[in-house]
């Protein structure tokens, strides 16, 4: 059975935004090659990276809520700036919850579709 449109995007997706995941993380861990620019440049990276979060997982907007948060106290907070927050929230979102974001997928394909129609 050939896969639907929805299901590709959703596989496609899922590839991406794993880079883009791991991405984020790896840069909120540059702060620790230069002893002592941690602490300062976290107060500049903990929004923007917030912000990439809800941007990078705004089609599931409690999750990406809960994980921009998560950014931000992760980057703040001494001591647990070593946690991979985004990359566990597309853990959540593409491995754990995969039905469910499957179905926004495809419900978000169909509202596409919809207004196609419409036109």
């Amino acid at each position: 059975m050939a896969k639907e449109s929805y299901e590709i995007k959703f596989e496609k997706d899922k590839k991406s935004k794993r880079i883009y995941a791991i991405a984020i993380d790896a840069i909120g861990y540059l702060s620790y090659v230069i002893p002592g620019v941690a602490e300062v440049s976290d107060i500049i990276w903990a929004p923007v990276a917030a912000g990439l979060v809800f941007i990078l997982y705004k089609f599931r907007p409690k999750l990406a809520l809960l994980g921009a948060l998560g950014i931000l106290v992760e980057e703040f907070v001494p001591f647990i700036d070593f946690i991979p927050t985004t990359l566990l929230l597309w853990l959540l979102i593409y491995v754990i919850d995969k039905e469910d974001t499957i179905e926004i997928y495809r419900q978000l394909e169909e509202n596409d579709l919809e207004i196609v129609d419409d036109e």
